[in-house]
């Protein structure tokens, strides 16, 4: 393997929402997304197998998937899809080899006795894909339809990390990034994702990321708290359910996924990631729907940096009442406000 050479071998639901007028549509679902090409994607520098163990915060997230994905419009200087996508694989190899826990695998380490990252330059796998849909039909504030299972890759079969590049009918382009939590917190899969987008433009990485576990030392504290004791409280299973009660109350617990955008406050925008071909429209995080737990996370617009934009995936009875109660302050984000 040579430097010069690029090796490729129930009931959750996501919304956005934002200030301004609101204008829904229809069929925004409807769209069918057929997957072109699947392949694996290697580091193009070699590197010596190696197992890195989990720091005590990656042992407290348990095994999700977390998901980026972001909008873009097509590409003023008329550079075709498949030139694209070939950059793109292009310079995510080049970016594995900054990140080699990217492409390997989380494993059972017989030596250590536990599951560790195993970097063996496993690779990660990336989807090409077209989409029958133009950018502003997407239901942005219901990524439940316009996301889950076509835009965003679906649940990691391979390696911890997949990433899914979707032409629309309009010519825009859809990245999404799917990656198992304990690999990566937000930060850093922003950091990944900023350092793909700077090779793709032929830029060197603006940040190097360390794996460093010397840093902190969970074992050699230097003090000592029983508040640890806390963090833990005993639980037993409700006994005698009531099946129906337990089924009329389940519809406003599902879990629902919202976006919303908020005015008037100063955020960082995206444009870090910018992969040659213009500024992000618009880019959000993204949780697959089978995830019951609860995550509300704030963004930058990439229509002016004063702007929230605020992503939820929460209990339908919850986000009822935000839009019920708080619609002043939260609306649908739409292709009106992205002004697409």
């Amino acid at each position: 393997m040579h430097s010069n050479q690029h090796h490729f071998d129930h009931s959750f639901f996501n919304r956005s929402f934002y200030l301004l007028h609101v204008h829904m549509g229809i069929g925004y679902d409807s769209f069918l997304v057929k997957v072109v090409k699947n392949e694996v994607v290697h580091a193009d520098q070699p590197w010596t197998q190696h197992w890195l163990p989990f720091t005590n915060f990656d042992l407290l997230v348990p095994p999700l998937d977390v998901g980026s994905i972001f909008f873009y419009k097509k590409p003023s200087h008329g550079v075709s899809f498949s030139a694209i996508v070939d950059t793109l694989k292009a310079s995510l190899s080049r970016t594995l080899t900054l990140y080699p826990p990217m492409a390997g695998v989380i494993a059972w380490n017989e030596d250590a006795g536990e599951n560790q990252i195993h970097c063996n330059n496993g690779g990660v796998c990336f989807i090409e894909a077209v989409a029958d849909a133009e950018l502003k039909e997407l239901n942005f504030y219901n990524p439940d339809e316009c996301v889950e299972g076509k835009l965003m890759p679906k649940k990691l079969v391979h390696g911890v990390l997949v990433i899914q590049v979707t032409k629309l009918k309009c010519d825009g382009i859809v990245i999404g990034v799917m990656l198992d939590h304990r690999i990566a917190d937000g930060y850093s899969a922003n950091m990944f994702i900023s350092s793909w987008a700077n090779m793709t433009r032929t830029k060197p990485s603006s940040m190097i990321p360390s794996f460093g576990r010397s840093y902190m030392k969970p074992r050699s504290p230097t003090i000592h708290s029983r508040l640890i004791e806390n963090v833990f409280v005993p639980f037993s299973p409700p006994s005698n359910l009531n099946e129906d009660l337990m089924s009329r109350k389940y519809d406003e617990y599902r879990i629902i996924n919202r976006v919303y955008y908020i005015d008037g406050q100063r955020f960082e925008t995206m444009d870090a990631i910018d992969f040659g071909w213009g500024k992000v429209t618009f880019g959000s995080c993204h949780l697959p729907s089978e995830r019951s737990d609860c995550f509300v996370m704030t963004m930058g617009s990439p229509k002016n940096n004063e702007d929230w934009v605020v992503y939820m995936h929460m209990p339908m009875k919850h986000m009822s009442f935000i839009e019920a109660h708080a619609s002043h302050v939260f609306k649908p984000l739409n292709a009106d406000y992205i002004q697409i």
